[in-house]
């Protein structure tokens, strides 16, 4: 039998919750050798995600040994979906007993990371009433606005984070993408160059800067269609030159583009690559499991956080190095310390057992105890809005 004629389980757990029904979909595509995860709320499609398999692909359905291993991967992401979003569901109940302003803020970014649009709003609307004066919670507000399709309370709602605060390229950029969705391009390009004056190598902002000119050349006629074409691939050329690794393709591509058609299929191909490096479901994981650090700490079980530092760590090699991924590496370090320092207290005690001389156990014993409370108080206490 050929692999693409093989069928490996497809694995479907249901969850329902407040009057909506949620289901995760986990199967393995053998022609890609990755694992597809799919959420469905109420039977339509909101996200998905594709994870590669390190293994080789199987090539012949002989291969047992090699099934029983994609078997086995596809089964655990699977269950770590289902676990996320049933935790998901009792951080929100707990959250509405306890939760402060950045928590709720938090929480609403995983809910955004897995396209669950009116869950991250809900969130965010909380995080308002508690910290009325937080920026960044009316910036991410504003883009669910912006993906439910409500332009204007999208722009509204960038601006209110622009009064805050408008030392923040984000902000500004993300206000321009919503006069962008409104066809209002000079506006568009206007918070455009205002986020570039604070990050001069915002690799998104010159790839939407670029459209910006494409779409206005199409409807501004021919007298200035040369103009705004060259403005829009001297956008693209830099937002290539800010962060995509080097392809000669690519290069060769921004070499003869000359054409409205060439330009558009540059944007494309930049989107595209644009989005596959994106840092965005791994900085919603981080806020998952800072909230589970802070708000669940004893169900969080420790082959959790081993795969967590793994997959974090993985991301930073591979080039997302940014100081927010560095921070919550930190965080989850300290959180990881704590079952070492069980593991210590409970030698130490098996040491007092065996030895006869006591006093070098029980010093050692207050101190890894006394470590231990240091830390639980530290989680205890430390800040979302970090």
């Amino acid at each position: 039998m050929p692999m693409d004629e093989l069928r490996l389980p497809k694995h479907k757990e249901k969850i329902g919750y407040r009057g909506n029904s949620y289901a995760v979909e986990t199967e393995y595509d053998a022609l890609l050798n990755r694992v597809s995860v799919r959420l469905f709320k109420n039977r339509r499609l909101v996200s998905s995600r594709s994870i590669r398999i390190k293994e080789a692909p199987v090539e012949k359905a002989s291969d047992r040994t090699e099934i029983e291993k994609i078997k086995e991967k596809t089964a655990y992401y699977h269950r770590e979906e289902y676990a996320l979003l049933l935790s998901l569901f009792e951080l929100s109940q707990k959250l509405k007993l306890s939760g402060d302003g950045p928590s709720h803020h938090s929480l609403g970014l995983v809910f955004l990371g897995r396209e669950l649009l009116e869950e991250a709003k809900e969130e965010f609307l909380i995080a308002l009433i508690k910290t009325p004066n937080y920026s960044p919670v009316y910036n991410h507000l504003g883009i669910v606005y912006l993906k439910l399709g409500m332009i204007e309370e999208s722009i509204k709602t960038f601006q209110t984070a622009l009064k805050i605060n408008p030392d923040f390229a984000d902000y500004h950029h993300n206000l321009g993408t919503a006069f962008l969705e409104k066809k209002s391009y000079l506006e568009a390009e206007k918070e455009f160059q205002e986020a570039l004056k604070l990050n001069p190598r915002y690799q998104e902002v010159y790839l939407n800067l670029g459209f910006s000119c494409l779409e206005r050349g199409g409807i501004e006629g021919d007298t200035s269609t040369e103009t705004i074409l060259k403005e829009a691939l001297d956008n693209f050329k830099k937002a290539y030159q800010f962060g995509f690794k080097k392809d000669l393709r690519m290069e060769e591509l921004l070499q003869k583009a000359f054409t409205w058609e060439d330009l558009s299929r540059i944007y494309m191909l930049l989107k595209s690559l644009l989005t596959e490096g994106s840092s965005w479901e791994i900085k919603s994981l981080c806020d998952y499991f800072r909230l589970r650090f802070k708000y669940d700490p004893k169900a969080v079980e420790k082959k959790e956080v081993e795969d967590y530092l793994l997959q974090l760590s993985r991301e930073i090699v591979e080039g997302k190095n940014y100081p927010d991924l560095r921070y919550s590496l930190a965080i989850s370090y300290t959180f990881y310390s704590r079952y070492f320092l069980k593991l210590a207290e409970k030698q130490f005690q098996n040491f007092m057992q065996l030895f006869r001389e006591k006093d070098r156990g029980v010093t050692n014993l207050t101190v890894s105890q006394e470590l231990g409370k240091k830390v639980e108080a530290w989680l205890e206490e430390f800040h979302m809005e970090t």
